[in-house]
């Protein structure tokens, strides 16, 4: 036996200890996995989702901005993978809003906000879907009730919403590096056009977009991607969020950009 093939169980070994703790599963999970036909593999370059977050460490990104938090499901998710900055959650609904708080309130380095972004500070009236993340400011096309139907709306609420621009300045010290997640069913451009400062001072970004229209005056995935190339900002990489359950068709994306400050950084960086 060669000394490579020797060194394969052990490695594999040594990995399979990794993926166990980063997805919270005992050893015999693991192994009912297996005998259920489920194999695990090393995907850290390839995996999107797996990426950002190893580009996040590589840039040293101490502070999430998680916009559109509804009930903070993606800081829960990023603090469980180690990542131990702050984090500030904006979420406008109020049942939704009731749940974040009391996450973060058990967590001494994560606050949250009960108020949304946009290009002005006003108060707006915010549609309020059946499954509450598919919420809105914009009215839903038929096309997304069809692939979704418990997105349906159900209610209304009116809510604060606030610039970026303006409470950045005493929300995030100066030299924080910085991670803008923006989740906010078709509203993305109007927090984008209330962050133009923020974003001169952002390492990276991502927001989700639509494939094909959902929303009534979205921005779509090529758009926004003009949008952000615009501002020195290059696409990194894109997973689907949201597919149509009869035909497989991918309807949502999250799109994650890094500034050109930020790609440099990556390339500099040890991997």
């Amino acid at each position: 036996m060669s000394l490579e093939k020797a060194r394969a169980p052990r490695a594999r070994r040594k990995l399979e200890k990794k993926i166990v703790k980063w997805l919270g599963w005992s050893p015999g999970a693991l192994r009912l996995a297996r005998r259920c036909g489920i194999d695990v593999s090393h995907y850290t370059t390839v995996h999107p989702e797996m990426r950002v977050e190893r580009a996040l460490a590589r840039l040293g990104i101490d502070t999430l901005l998680d916009v559109g938090a509804n009930e903070g499901q993606y800081a829960r998710k990023l603090r469980k993978r180690g990542f131990r900055g702050r984090i500030l959650s904006f979420e406008p609904m109020a049942g939704a809003y009731g749940v974040l708080a009391a996450k973060a309130a058990r967590d001494p380095l994560w606050t949250a906000l009960p108020y949304a972004l946009g290009a002005e500070s006003a108060r707006r009236v915010l549609h309020v879907s059946g499954n509450s993340v598919s919420s809105s400011f914009l009215p839903m096309l038929a096309s997304h009730e069809a692939a979704a139907p418990r997105s349906a709306y159900v209610g209304a609420e009116e809510v604060e919403i606030r610039r970026l621009d303006d409470v950045a300045g005493e929300l995030i010290p100066e030299g924080a590096k910085a991670y803008l997640k923006i989740d906010v069913q078709g509203f993305e451009h109007e927090v984008l056009a209330g962050a133009q400062r923020f974003l001169r001072r952002a390492l990276a970004v991502q927001a989700e977009a639509s494939v094909v229209p959902l929303y009534g005056g979205q921005l779509l995935v090529e758009e926004l991607i003009a949008y952000m190339r615009a501002r020195d900002f290059e696409l990194f990489t894109h997973f689907p969020s949201f597919i149509a359950p009869e035909t497989g068709q991918e309807l949502q994306l999250d799109l994650v950009f890094v500034s050109s400050e930020g790609v440099e950084r990556l390339r500099a960086a040890p991997g």
